[in-house]
């Protein structure tokens, strides 16, 4: 179990990570960065905010989905011996996913 949880942190930084080389590139791109709110705003706080931003998105869009289409899901599935809420868990796996998945079209 510990030895999973140090795989899902390990795809959670590296996402993260990809999340910072996007924005630097971008920011390559236009010249210069953008004002931000703050100046101790750093790109791995960007990042970090843009993966929680993206999983959530993705949690409200399948939540309203599945009320819509009246699925019914469980409250919570054991993974390795941890309880989840199945729609986060997986509203989270593919907000990780999502930089590796744009850095794949981006070489087209």
């Amino acid at each position: 179990m510990f030895f999973i949880m140090i795989i899902i942190m390990l795809l959670i930084y590296l996402s993260i990570r990809e999340r910072v080389f996007i924005k630097r590139k971008f920011f390559k791109r236009i010249g210069n960065r953008p004002l931000l709110l703050e100046d101790s705003t750093s790109l791995f706080s960007s990042a970090l905010t843009d993966l929680v931003e993206t999983a959530g998105g993705i949690y409200v869009c399948v939540i309203m989905l599945i009320d819509f289409l009246k699925i019914d899901i469980p409250e919570k599935v054991e993974l390795v011996g941890i309880y989840v809420e199945p729609i986060a868990f997986i509203s989270l796996l593919l907000a990780v996913v999502q930089p590796f998945i744009l850095r794949i079209f981006d070489r087209f």
